[in-house]
């Protein structure tokens, strides 16, 4: 396996983890972080990987973070 499909597949896995992290923060009666919670740790544990992957890597969770943020600013109705 070369650095371009080891890199393709972290960046495939986080995607996904994303996507599960959405569904479970959308359920408006019982929200869980779990999958959010998974997010974050993988944020770190990969903050040392070089530049050209990281940036792939923190694409994908960053955009994912944004939209947390919003779901979460607009369910709760502050004005901020």
């Amino acid at each position: 396996m070369n650095f371009c499909d080891h890199c393709a597949i972290v960046v495939e896995f986080v995607r996904a983890l994303c996507v599960i992290s959405m569904e479970e923060l959308s359920n408006p009666s019982h929200a869980r972080m779990f999958s959010l919670q998974k997010i974050v740790e993988i944020s770190y544990y990969n903050m040392g990987r070089i530049r050209l992957q990281w940036s792939r890597i923190w694409q994908v969770i960053g955009e994912h973070f944004n939209k947390v943020c919003r779901h979460f600013h607009s369910i709760s109705g502050l004005n901020v």
